[in-house]
């Protein structure tokens, strides 16, 4: 475990969190200015960049290693691995959520259908730039939050501490200020992923 003082730790994991909410209150009303969904996704791609950028260089500054090094990885198998536990985890998601009462949707637009109140100018592009989004969002939250959170306060208190506190702030960055039910969406969020990242952290080898 790391030496170092042990609340100098979390201060990453609480820049990151008002980063996020900071992103909040400016997003929310710009929000409701946009009338085409183009225009929204290109501002949560901005949104993401902003937190994946300052999580870069957290990450950079407390592993005093190149990027290049710190997204190393050791082989083609671990990726094949990580795709598989992916799959498995998300397969587990799915059962748990139907064994509560959830249930498949099909409608003509699923994917979309949260944004339905918007027009678009092309709708190749804004499913483009929802599936750009989509993915480029979830990178910026792992490295944010799985490498740079989970992997610092694990080196100081050990790995138990560092899904709990990461699923934590992870769960807290997803609650979004303006909304009443926060609660709800807390204890929805919080609980699977500690349970997912724990088992995470039991498939892989250590060192």
């Amino acid at each position: 475990m790391s030496s170092e003082s042990g609340w100098r730790v979390f201060l990453g994991a609480i820049l990151l969190l008002v980063v996020s909410y900071l992103i909040y209150l400016l997003r929310y009303p710009l929000w409701s200015a946009f009338r085409f969904v183009e225009q929204i996704f290109v501002m949560l791609i901005v949104s993401y960049f902003v937190v994946l950028v300052i999580a870069l260089f957290l990450l950079k500054k407390y592993s005093k290693k190149t990027l290049s090094l710190v997204f190393k990885y050791g082989s083609i198998s671990m990726i094949i691995a990580g795709i598989f536990f992916a799959l498995l985890y998300l397969g587990l998601w799915y059962l748990i959520s139907f064994l509560l009462g959830s249930k498949f949707e099909f409608t003509p637009s699923t994917i979309l259908r949260d944004y339905g109140a918007y027009s678009f100018y092309f709708l190749p592009l804004a499913f483009t730039l929802y599936f750009v989004f989509s993915v480029f969002g979830a990178f910026a939250e792992e490295v944010a939050y799985r490498g740079y959170v989970q992997t610092r306060i694990s080196a100081r208190y050990g790995y138990i501490v560092g899904i709990l506190v990461s699923a934590l702030f992870f769960s807290l960055q997803h609650i979004h200020v303006f909304q009443t039910s926060w609660l709800i969406q807390f204890f929805q969020t919080v609980f699977p992923r500690i349970s997912f990242r724990y088992l995470f952290w039991l498939s892989i080898p250590q060192e």
